[in-house]
């Protein structure tokens, strides 16, 4: 299915409008585009800039791409009504796409339109609700929440055309899971280094330097509820690493939304000024930080030690693209910012 960009309906507009307002340290507002991927009630937590091309996984299933300059979208995952896609990667000669859902699936969609289905083993998914993947280069790292107490866990050497479990069975607590909020509870800092948080009755943060056969972690001091914990993580040095979270039952609660560290994760301070309230998603360029949610997006310069607002609105995920921030919405769009 193939449709044009075209203008929002006015109340969704002004919905946006009333609601999504950039601005600088000094409160100044600046502009932005908004990029229409869909209905006015679809939402996306799956983004992605590839060759100046917009990528959205979204909330019905489908797998959007969009060229920045030309404004067609088309839906690159035909026939598929699968549920929610959660979570989108890009390569030179596919595009995959997570499915959370109550039987895990990665689709690849090849550059010529094939699309595959895949699912490690025999039936090695079933049952798995899968809440992230990231990539270095070909290397990449899938989690899913546990089956029989131990986390579902598998690394990728060939961009996700094949998966292999991790060789180490890595216990969960009762209650303890991931948030598959944006796909960014994950990162693969390397060929051979992966991380992931976990939240619920137990908040932790996870690291291994060889693939997945052994692994470290440390506490998180967020709140001990089904609804709260660390919901994305962010390295932009091997050393320098931020996570934010919070509880999404309670999205302008700001007691404890974010963390950083500069030791690699060995520990974890909490930020000197919080993010302003629950956030799904933090990603940065190396000299400045996002990190979106219900009540809006923040800002940070000093990598996640203190945090300040940058516009607010409803968001769920977030790319940087050159100067540019990438954020998907409720409403079926992508708002484009200027960075400061």
């Amino acid at each position: 299915m193939r449709i044009s960009m075209r203008s929002l309906g006015l109340s969704v507009l002004f919905l946006i409008a009333c609601t999504a307002f950039a601005q600088s340290e000094k409160h100044k507002k600046q502009t932005f585009k908004i990029h229409r991927f869909g209905e006015p009630k679809e939402s996306s937590r799956g983004i992605l800039v590839f060759d100046d091309t917009l990528y959205v996984s979204t909330s019905l299933g489908r797998l959007m791409k969009c060229p920045l300059d030309s404004g067609d979208i088309s839906n690159i995952l035909t026939g598929n009504k699968s549920e929610e896609l959660r979570d989108v990667e890009k390569f030179q000669n596919h595009t995959l796409a997570m499915q959370s859902g109550k039987n895990g699936v990665i689709y690849c969609v090849l550059n010529d339109g094939t699309i595959k289905e895949m699912q490690p083993g025999n039936d090695a998914w079933k049952g798995v609700f899968l809440d992230g993947m990231d990539f270095y280069g070909a290397t990449g790292f899938l989690m899913g929440d546990p089956i029989d107490g131990l986390f579902t866990l598998y690394f990728s050497s060939d961009q996700g055309l094949t998966w292999t479990k991790c060789s180490d069975a890595l216990k969960a607590n009762d209650g303890e899971a991931g948030f598959a909020a944006s796909g960014t509870n994950v990162q693969v800092l390397n060929d051979s280094t992966f991380i992931f948080v976990s939240g619920g009755s137990k908040s932790r943060f996870f690291k291994s330097t060889n693939k997945g056969q052994t692994w470290n972690f440390i506490d998180l001091p967020f709140d001990t509820l089904i609804t709260s914990g660390p919901f994305s993580v962010h390295f932009s040095t091997p050393s320098k690493g931020m996570i934010v979270g919070g509880d999404y039952s309670k999205p302008n609660s700001a007691t404890t939304t974010s963390f950083y560290t500069e030791d690699g994760g060995k520990t974890w301070k909490k930020s000197k000024k919080q993010c302003l309230g629950y956030r799904s998603c933090v990603t940065s360029n190396g000299k400045i930080a996002f990190a979106c949610g219900t009540n809006g997006i923040d800002f940070s310069r000093n990598n996640g030690k203190t945090w300040q607002p940058f516009a607010v609105s409803n968001c769920l995920a977030l790319a940087i693209v050159g100067n540019k921030l990438f954020a998907t919405t409720g409403y079926g769009c992508v708002l484009e910012f200027d960075l400061p």
